[in-house]
């Protein structure tokens, strides 16, 4: 299962689309649900692969980098970055890739991760 933390809904249904090529794709409304209860949902689903906006409402990106890791310690982690955003939290596993460059970069970047994490792929 690929855990999805996106709170656009135009680029949450985006990137489900381009994720579920890989795996299962849970994807909840930020709106509704709050971040530690979407991990907390990673958690129970067995995630394999965590990718996040860098900018969540209401939680930083080091705030999610750090519940990653005390509750995913060992998943991978691909934050998603605009041009301007700079303030990836250093974190073992994980790599940023900008929504500019998704078509290009998010296939090859998600085989890499899940390759590297033992994980192997799953493809649909």
């Amino acid at each position: 299962m690929i855990l999805l933390l996106e709170p656009f809904p135009h680029a949450r249904a985006l990137l489900s689309r381009e994720l579920s090529a890989f795996d299962r794709v849970v994807a909840p409304d930020l709106g509704r649900v709050s971040v530690s209860d979407a991990i907390g949902e990673g958690v129970a689903g067995g995630c394999r692969l965590l990718v996040s906006a860098c900018d969540l409402p209401g939680v930083s990106s080091g705030a999610v980098a750090k519940l990653v890791r005390i509750y995913l310690p060992h998943v991978p982690v691909l934050f998603m970055t605009r041009a301007s955003s700079a303030d990836i939290p250093p974190l073992d596993g994980a790599l940023s890739v900008p929504y500019e460059e998704l078509s290009d970069l998010l296939g090859p970047t998600v085989s890499v991760l899940l390759e590297e994490s033992g994980e192997g792929l799953v493809l649909r």
